[in-house]
């Protein structure tokens, strides 16, 4: 099977975590991890990636293909940059030697992940490349899910005429990352040399508060309902640099935080009306949010 009829059979990459299994066989692990992520692809994007893809590998000695190749020698994770968990001032963006500092059990799970990926890889001789996206957002996000993806949770609850939740004074940074920027990069980490046993940022340069971003929907959909809540405990400035992701995978940063929220916007409005999953009952009660019950 060409790459570009792999692509289009199967859903597209999640912007959470996808990994290839050194186990299986090359095409049917590709095909694994591309059907059990959340679509993110437009059909057009699907037949340039496969376009591209084919090429790579009509150029891939001895009948081995990149995709084969990827998938049987590499593992790649992504993880959210709550892994890093550092917290840096105003306008100064972390790197990959940044000592990882997780601040809660959230974080600590992600670096825990990390952690164990480098120690398989020694032991087993698996080659590996973690990835480390910011805030990554777009079309056919999850826009159902209470509890994650601040832009997907605004969507949902502009779409329900409920005021947009925004948690403590809004002054928090992000690096929100369009899906499109990113997914060359996600490609590359599995079939470039220089990203053998590498763990790589993949995110926005830019750093938006959380009001600049709520604002900027806000302009989009002519919604003003806005209300702020108590404070959670997280990180306050968490921001990347893209040097290495530039060097090591190709990343570049095209899309403005407008123009991928007229995007996702645009594709929202035409989503079904869903409930949004929420949990109905905690072991502990004790520190838990007012606004998760």
């Amino acid at each position: 099977m060409k790459a570009s009829d792999m692509l289009r059979s199967n859903n597209g990459l999640k912007t959470t975590q996808s990994v290839l299994n050194k186990q299986q066989s090359g095409v049917d692990a590709a095909n694994n991890v591309a059907q059990t992520q959340a679509p993110v692809f437009t059909q057009q994007q699907l037949d340039a990636a496969g376009k591209k893809i084919d090429q790579m590998n009509a150029a891939t000695p001895q009948n081995e293909t990149l995709t084969m190749k990827a998938a049987r020698e590499k593992t790649i994770a992504t993880q959210q940059a709550i892994a890093n968990g550092v917290d840096v001032n105003q306008g100064v963006h972390s790197d990959e030697e940044d000592k990882p500092s997780p601040i809660d059990p959230y974080g600590v799970a992600k670096y825990a992940c990390e952690q164990n990926i480098k120690i398989m890889g020694d032991h087993f001789g698996l080659d590996w490349c973690i990835i480390r996206p910011h805030n990554v957002y777009g079309v056919k996000q999850n826009i159902w899910d209470k509890y994650r993806n601040v832009l997907g949770i605004w969507m949902y609850q502009i779409l329900n005429d409920e005021p947009m939740l925004i948690y403590g004074d809004g002054e928090q940074t992000r690096a929100f990352s369009f899906i499109d920027d990113c997914l060359e990069a996600f490609w590359n980490a599995a079939v470039r040399e220089e990203a053998s046993k590498q763990i790589v940022n993949v995110g926005g340069e830019i750093g938006y508060t959380i009001n600049e971003a709520a604002k900027t929907l806000c302009e989009i959909t002519g919604y003003d309902k806005v209300e702020y809540r108590e404070a959670r405990h997280e990180v306050k400035h968490a921001t990347t640099t893209a040097d290495k992701s530039k060097k090591i995978l190709g990343y570049k940063q095209s899309t403005t935080l407008k123009d991928g929220l007229i995007q996702m916007w645009e594709w929202a409005k035409t989503q079904p009306k869903r409930e949004q999953f929420k949990w109905d009952n905690y072991e502990i009660e004790k520190g838990i949010y007012t606004y998760w019950k």
